[in-house]
């Protein structure tokens, strides 16, 4: 995943994405339109490689 830039998109499927970059850290924000998705998904830059560290569903 390329973490070089803020980011955000919306797919046609129903969604958006945003892309929340701090440094070594980043967060991706899926988000659905009108249908209860909610989901996301960390990572760490750790020896110069992004990381996935854990994700938090709270869809409904």
């Amino acid at each position: 995943m390329d973490f070089s830039q803020q980011h955000t998109e919306s797919g046609q499927s129903g969604y958006t994405l945003e892309y929340k970059i701090d440094n070594n850290k980043a967060k991706i924000e899926l988000r659905g339109i009108n249908n209860g998705l909610i989901t996301d998904y960390y990572f760490e830059k750790i020896k110069g490689r992004w990381t996935f560290l854990s994700y938090v569903d709270s869809s409904t």
